[in-house]
């Protein structure tokens, strides 16, 4: 079942992105997907440990994890050396990943 709860994860992701106004065509489209992923199910692992009342370990794990996300954004938005040929093999190895898995972006 791994592939259709990736497809699943992925697809939620994206619509988080997407509905929330992210419209990018250029390399952050995929860091903020990938991350936003990452956090997701990071906190969802948390949340399935945490006894505090109202999962309050969780909710501040969740904050902290956004907080670095914020940080690492600003740091690679800054750091402008990334060369093309790193983008497009990023682009490929990801385009190639969803493929594998068969998934598809039809937007309607």
């Amino acid at each position: 079942h791994t592939p259709t709860a990736l497809a699943q994860v992925l697809t939620l992701v994206d619509d988080i992105c997407y509905y929330s106004g992210d419209r990018s065509v250029d390399f952050g489209w995929y860091t903020r997907r990938v991350g936003l992923a990452t956090i997701m199910k990071m906190t969802e692992l948390y949340f399935l440990q945490d006894k505090s009342p109202g999962h309050a370990q969780t909710w501040e794990f969740l904050k902290t994890r956004m907080d670095e996300a914020v940080q690492l954004q600003m740091m690679l938005s800054q750091t402008e050396g990334m060369t093309h040929t790193f983008q497009r093999s990023f682009n490929s190895a990801f385009i190639t990943a969803r493929n594998i898995l068969g998934l598809g972006y039809n937007r309607n």
